[in-house]
């Protein structure tokens, strides 16, 4: 007796989270950060939970059916804000303990559950500088620059390099800086988007800021420049001056003493203790 079998493939519809690729952002401590849904109305949706850390602890959610919006967590001390049409989440006043994997799912009723995550970084490192009056100095991005890129360069809060890539075409421009002290003096890598300054002055010293954006992260970097400046040159010809002049006088050991305690008080007031430049 012969028995047929037959195999009975039975599906049965299970509902699955849709999750996107990772997002990546780097900002620097203090600065805030937005974690975009890349939603533009979430009245489709029902809720929207955030959640934080590796126990996914729920930090803030917006209900749409009830219309509210609500943070959880502690630990951020009200420096949340939630855009209640977007569902997009602002972390102010960023601390290194901020950094770490964040979460959304963004829920249709029973139906389905759109996940995306977040790596957040929160770095505090400012990479200090140092180059001689009149020499060169690059300021490197440890990156590469890709298509539909956008990069700001920031002199304190003046923007000095702004640029963007769209179709394999870059649109840079160079701003000559407060007072024009930039003018020809900035270098621009079209590649890896860092930055030079040719000829440097003491008016060139301090702090630059660099953004770059893309869409799937946003990469800050800060840079703290030092431009020292040569003095033996200007100290030689002090102590000649006052040497030639004390040569009339009897107490030449005095004048001595005297021209270097000029001079070192001349140096003390003249250098800025920030920058470690001498502001002649």
């Amino acid at each position: 007796m012969t028995i047929a079998c037959w195999e009975v493939l039975v599906i049965i519809p299970v509902f699955c989270p849709v999750v996107s690729v990772d997002q990546m952002n780097s900002v620097l401590v203090g600065e805030f950060v937005t974690l975009q849904t890349g939603l533009t109305d979430t009245q489709n949706y029902d809720v929207l939970r955030w959640k934080f850390g590796p126990q996914h602890s729920t930090i803030a959610e917006v209900n749409i059916k009830d219309g509210t919006v609500s943070t959880f967590d502690k630990t951020f001390t009200d420096r949340l804000q939630l855009d209640y049409r977007t569902g997009s989440l602002t972390i102010t006043n960023t601390r290194t303990k901020d950094s770490g994997l964040y979460e959304i799912n963004i829920i249709k009723s029973s139906s389905y559950t759109i996940q995306k995550s977040y790596n957040v970084t929160i770095s505090g490192e400012v990479k200090s500088l140092s180059v001689k009056e009149g020499d060169s100095v690059m300021l490197h991005t440890d990156t590469e620059i890709q298509y539909d890129d956008s990069i700001l360069w920031m002199f304190g809060d003046i923007v000095i390099v702004s640029g963007s890539m769209y179709k394999a075409k870059r649109h840079v421009s160079i701003y000559n800086g407060p007072d024009g002290i930039f003018r020809d003096r900035l270098k621009l890598d079209n590649q890896i988007g860092s930055l030079t300054i040719t000829n440097t002055t003491t008016q060139h010293a301090g702090h630059y800021k660099l953004q770059i954006t893309t869409s799937r992260h946003t990469v800050n970097r800060k840079f703290l420049v030092n431009v020292e400046v040569i003095l033996v040159m200007f100290i030689s010809l002090m102590i000649t001056l006052i040497l030639s002049v004390c040569q009339r006088q009897l107490k030449k050991l005095f004048c001595v003493f005297f021209s270097l305690l000029i001079i070192y008080v001349f140096v003390i007031f003249s250098v800025d203790p920030l920058n470690h430049t001498l502001k002649l």
